[in-house]
């Protein structure tokens, strides 16, 4: 009877979490070597503090185009961490603020946590206990392909997403040849999107990233009828006190030779759900349907196995993915159901760095997807027009990377790096390009620039044939502390 958009889960997961931020560890995060090839790769000692202007111009003309045409804005990040013989803490915020648009402001924290080492002695070995926010190692094809099914995702910026660690309490067995790590929480952290407000029943925004839901529709006797959206957001204690418990055994070294790991866990969906109901309400002004949105929190079971071989300049490896949802039903609203889906990705990465430093990569895999596909029950859902989007950015898909990285003078370096995404179902295309300068020990600037096609219809719910009209060219300067 009309339709919703997977954009508004991202939309009202962040209402739901205003004034939910958990901190953040400076210390820098030891990924997967394939995990990265799409991005310039972030310093090893990351800086305490780090301000900086953004401006992203989007290429698209007004009919085709989301939301604004450019946005302004001032971003921040600050970090800092301490150590001790048993202690270590951190912190790590970031915010950005947008100049030019109005309701333009973002805070993210993908990790925070205290971390406690076991025994009488410090060593390499010893087990060790971490109370809060972190990222971890759990999926290396979550990872690569930024599907935010393991860890949730800070997705203020749908093609820049950030994964963000999970809450709870870690405990970890480092050893010389495996590595255990054990998690239980009772809190549950959704990904956050980009922003909305609700103004006169509307679900409105500037952000590009926000599809937004249509605002008439056609009742049964073909007269056009105006549509008001009402999100019933429960309270947050409601969302958040959901528990999850999961493990990853990692064997061999990932930097060379051999290794494997396996990960489970059983954890909410890092998306809402929204089923929904809708009301033909008459007026003597005229006639509205009234969109009653229920948000609910859904589980899934998660299980990975990724294993491979690092060499010296080559590394292969292959990624499996086995997304398992409980069976969710709500029969008094519209909603979309989930069936369980396997993930395949073999990847290969050359890289090699000559004797005057300089140094280039290249990255090729392939994302294999198979099982049911999703399906959506109730009087107001139609099957040639899906209410919902699907849960995955990308489906079958192929990506290739390359990446450059040579030095300036003395320790700075320029890094660049161009990848192409191809997702197989829906034809379409992602080019994206980062090329990073560090002027001096002080000043960085970056140029980013990406390409979006696709011959599918608009309203296919894919990701990259929804925001196809998001070309654009982003240029950004920061200062390093």
């Amino acid at each position: 009877m009309f339709k919703t958009t997977w954009a508004l889960a991202a939309a009202l997961i962040s209402s739901a979490l205003i004034g939910v931020v958990f901190s953040s560890s400076a210390e820098a995060q030891d990924r997967d070597p394939a995990a990265v090839p799409l991005n310039v790769a972030p310093p090893k000692k990351p800086h305490p503090f780090t301000v900086g202007f953004r401006e992203s111009f989007y290429l698209a003309n007004k009919d085709t185009l989301l939301g604004a045409r450019h946005f302004e804005e001032v971003t921040l990040r600050v970090r800092g961490q301490g150590n001790s013989d048993f202690i270590s803490t951190g912190i790590d915020i970031g915010a950005s603020y947008g100049i030019n648009v109005p309701d333009y402001l973002s805070i993210y924290a993908p990790e925070g946590y205290f971390r406690f080492m076991l025994g009488n002695t410090p060593s390499a070995s010893a087990p060790l206990l971490t109370f809060g926010r972190k990222k971890d190692r759990w999926s290396l094809l979550d990872s690569f392909w930024e599907l935010g099914t393991w860890q949730p995702q800070y997705r203020w910026d749908y093609l820049r997403p950030e994964e963000q660690g999970l809450v709870g309490v870690f405990f970890e067995l480092p050893t010389d040849s495996l590595r255990v790590v054990l998690f239980a929480s009772p809190l549950y952290v959704p990904e956050s999107g980009a922003s909305y407000r609700l103004r006169d029943g509307k679900l409105v925004s500037n952000s590009p990233w926000f599809f937004e839901p249509t605002e008439s529709i056609l009742i049964n006797n073909g007269i056009a009828a105006d549509v008001k959206y009402t999100p019933n957001i429960p309270p947050i204690e409601e969302i958040i006190r959901k528990g999850s418990f999961g493990g990853t055994i990692e064997a061999g070294a990932r930097t060379a030779g051999l290794w494997a790991r396996g990960s489970y866990i059983y954890k909410p969906r890092n998306q809402l759900a929204l089923p929904f109901t809708g009301n033909l309400q008459i007026s003597g002004s005229g006639s509205y349907v009234d969109v009653q949105i229920y948000p609910k929190v859904p589980f899934h079971h998660l299980t990975a196995l990724d294993f491979g071989y690092k060499g010296e300049k080559f590394s292969i490896w292959m990624a499996n993915l086995y997304d398992k949802p409980i069976e969710e039903e709500y029969p008094l609203y519209n909603y979309q159901k989930l069936y369980p889906t396997y993930f395949a990705s073999p990847g290969v990465e050359f890289s090699e760095t000559n004797s005057n430093g300089t140094s280039y990569g290249i990255v090729l895999s392939y994302l294999s997807k198979s099982g049911d596909e999703p399906q959506e029950f109730g009087n107001d859902t139609n099957p040639d027009n899906p209410t919902f989007g699907l849960p995955y950015n990308f489906t079958n898909a192929g990506r290739a990377a390359i990446r450059f990285s040579f030095p300036l003078k003395g320790e700075l370096r320029s890094s660049w790096s161009l990848a192409y995404t191809y997702n197989i179902d829906d034809s379409a295309t992602w080019i994206k390009f980062v090329s990073d300068w560090m002027l001096n020990q002080k000043f960085r600037a970056s140029f980013e620039a990406d390409l979006l096609g696709s011959t599918a219809p608009r309203s296919d719910n894919h990701f990259l044939s929804r925001y196809r009209g998001n070309d654009r060219v982003i240029a950004s300067g920061s200062m390093v502390f």
